[in-house]
This record gives C-alpha cells, structure tokens and sequence, in this order.
C-alpha cells in the first residue's frame, strides 16, 4: 500500500489528500482505481503521441482490463515515453498497478475493472472523433466518458463498503454522472489555453458561434 500512495502523490495534485483519510479497504481501492484511470489518462494526453496511436493504446489497455491482452502488449509499446514524467511511469509500471488491484476483494475488483475500462474505450472513440466538440450534447457525452464514469466507479466502491450507501444507490448513480461532469466542467475551463495549444477545443463550436468566435479566435484579447 505504502508505494501504490507514493506513486497516488507523484500524479494528484489533490485527490490524494483525500483519497488517504479513507478508511481501510476503501482507500486501497480508490487510489487502485485513480491509478488505473491515470494509465488510460497517459495514453489519452500524452503530447508526443498522435491521436491514432493513443486510439490504438487505449484499446489494447481496454483488452488488458479485460484479460483478453497481457499487460506486457501495452508496456513494451510505451517504452519511449519519458519514464521522468509521473504519470508515464504510471503507465509503464501499470503491470504493478494490476498486481495490487488483484490483492482486493472480488467485489471490488469487478467495479473497477469495469468502469475503467469503459472510459478507456470511451476516450479512444474521442481520440477517433478528433479534437472538436460540435454542440453541449457532444461536450456532454466526452465529459461523461472521461469523468461521468469515475461518478459511478467512486459510487461503485462507496456502495460496496457502506450499506447505507448501498441502500440509496439507485437514488445516488445520477447525481454520481452530474457529480463526473461537474468536475470535468472545471478542468476543461483551466485547461482551455493548453489544450487550445495542443490542438484541442472542448468549448462547443455552437458556443462560439453565438458569440461570433472560432476556435481560432477563441482566445484573441
């Protein structure tokens, strides 16, 4: 557990803080879980790469988590990435991170197995679509697979440790995807000039047009 929190800290900036005052078997899994999610994260942003390669590595990682693929067929494709980077050596070391999410409980295996697997495929078809959003439905759905699933997951788990939780589940899974969304919302409004940068608008072209933007101007002064 002490070098799965190690390896949480070099890629949160602050889901750690909180994921660490979980109880028990509940923080194992949850940091397991953002571990996962920061491999398919790798492959989704990495700026070296170009989109049909990560299209291509986040399918192989979904075969991984499917046990359909030896975990070796993704990292023997990555090796050129910079192991200096936290969240590359993630990605290269994702073998270990299978190892310790195999160590918990059947009943949290399968949830995480699941939904991070979803989004991996989820991210993939975006990396196919290209790096435009053309109305807030399309925001809507790439938000939900790259975030609104992590809602479920984390409900997944809490559901699985509190049987109060438990209880309200069914009441609690769309306000989880609201919740993936919301969190998603912000990132993409403080990553608007980098990823604007790197080729990627995620502000609704129908957005910009009733304003008289285009993602070329989208930042102009």
């Amino acid at each position: 557990m002490k070098q799965s929190i190690e390896m949480l800290r070099g890629v949160s900036r602050t889901f750690a803080l909180s994921i660490e005052q979980l109880p028990g078997l509940l923080s194992e899994a949850t940091a397991n879980a953002y571990l996962l999610l920061r491999v398919s994260d790798c492959l989704e942003d990495n700026e070296t790469m170009n989109a049909e390669r990560k299209s291509s590595l986040l399918r192989v990682w979904a075969d991984v988590l499917e046990g359909k693929e030896d975990v070796a067929r993704l990292t023997e494709r990555i090796t050129d990435l910079d192991s200096n980077d936290p969240e590359v050596h993630v990605a290269q070391n994702a073998g270990l991170v299978l190892d310790w999410l195999h160590q918990l409980p059947d009943g949290l295996q399968e949830p995480i197995l699941t939904r991070v697997r979803r989004t991996t495929l989820g991210m993939a078809r975006w990396q196919d679509h290209g790096p435009y959003v053309e109305d807030e439905a399309a925001l809507d759905d790439y938000m939900h697979e790259v975030a609104g699933r992590v809602g479920y997951l984390v409900t997944d788990l809490f559901a699985w440790y509190s049987p109060r939780i438990n209880e309200r589940k069914a009441e609690l899974m769309p306000l989880a995807r609201q919740c993936g969304l919301a969190l998603q919302t912000v990132n993409i409004i403080r990553g608007i000039p980098k990823d604007h940068a790197r080729g990627w608008v995620f502000v609704p072209q129908t957005y910009m047009q009733e304003v008289g933007l285009t993602r070329d101007t989208l930042l102009d002064p």
